[in-house]
C-alpha cells in the first residue's frame, strides 16, 4: 500500500505538515525556477523533474515526460519503500494534471486503484491527469517487475 498525498506549487513552497515517514516529487515547469519545497524531520528525499504539462509538442517547443523521467520517478519511490517509506507527497504548478497523473499510476499499480485520481479516461472537476506522464508511468512501473 502507498499513501499519496497531491497538492499544488504554492502549497508544497509554504507548508508541510505531513507528520509521516515521507518522500517528495517536486514536478515544475521548464524555465521556471526549480521550486523551494517545505520539508520536515520526516522528509526522507526530493525528487525534482521539469517538464511542460502537454501530451505532444508540435514543433518541439515543448519538453515532454519521457521515459527517463518515469524510470527516475519509479526508482527514487522504490529506493524510499526499500527504507521504510511508504507515503508520498507529488506536486506540480498547478496540482491537478502531471501530479495527478503520476499519483493515478502510482495508486493503479501499488494499490489496484485509481479512481481517487481520475484516471484520464474519467476527467473530474478536481482532476485531469496528463495522458502521457500516465501511461509512461504505468509502463515504467510495469517494466520494473523485469529487472
Amino acid at each position: 500500500m502507498i499513501f499519496l498525498n497531491v497538492c499544488n506549487r504554492r502549497l508544497a513552497t509554504t507548508e508541510n505538515k505531513i507528520g509521516l515517514e515521507h518522500s517528495i516529487i517536486s514536478i515544475s515547469t521548464p524555465g521556471d525556477p526549480v521550486p523551494k519545497v517545505v520539508t520536515n524531520a520526516h522528509t526522507h528525499g526530493v525528487l525534482h523533474l521539469q517538464f511542460h504539462d502537454a501530451d505532444a509538442s508540435p514543433g518541439g517547443i515543448y519538453k515532454l515526460f519521457d521515459m527517463t523521467m518515469a524510470h527516475a520517478i519509479v526508482a527514487f519511490v522504490r529506493q524510499w519503500q526499500e527504507s521504510g517509506v511508504q507515503t508520498f507527497r507529488i506536486h506540480c504548478d498547478a496540482g491537478h494534471s502531471r501530479s495527478v497523473a503520476v499519483a493515478a499510476a502510482l495508486a493503479r499499480y501499488f494499490n489496484d486503484n485509481d479512481m481517487d485520481w481520475g484516471p484520464p479516461a474519467q476527467h473530474t472537476e478536481m482532476f485531469t491527469p496528463n495522458r502521457l506522464v500516465y501511461r509512461l508511468m504505468l509502463d515504467a512501473l510495469m517494466e520494473s517487475e523485469y529487472e
